[in-house]
């Protein structure tokens, strides 16, 4: 996953969103592949992961099945990846700072998670 950005999606004054990129990789090929089965969920958190013992709350989850990410999917230079622009409705962030990480879930249940990455989503 790529450092997310602080977005401005409904036109009023303040981020109310993120915009992320995701690549996924396998052992057999150096490029970015493309998500043909399981999920892909974003976890966003309100504050970051530094010096913490547990993780910080959790603002918003969206869920994508493969048939919905080839919407997002796009090619470049490294393969293939997905861009997506994330909302986290109602739960307002509290932190200056927030986090969110993916997590692929493959048909047999297996997953595989993202290191958190974190922006800057207000001016504290």
């Amino acid at each position: 996953m790529t450092v997310p950005v602080a977005l401005d999606l409904d036109g009023k004054p303040g981020p109310d969103g993120i915009a992320v990129k995701l690549y996924a990789n396998n052992a057999h090929n150096p490029r970015a592949i493309r998500i043909r089965e399981g999920t892909v969920e974003f976890v966003m958190f309100d504050g970051t992961f530094h010096g913490r013992t547990n993780p910080p709350p959790i603002l918003h989850t969206v869920t994508y099945a493969a048939p919905q990410l080839r919407l997002h999917e796009f090619n470049s230079k490294i393969g293939w990846g997905y861009d997506f622009s994330l909302r986290w409705g109602t739960n307002l962030p509290t932190q200056r700072i927030m986090s969110v990480g993916a997590r692929y879930t493959a048909p047999d249940g297996s997953t595989i998670v993202s290191r958190p990455s974190s922006v800057t989503v207000l001016n504290k």
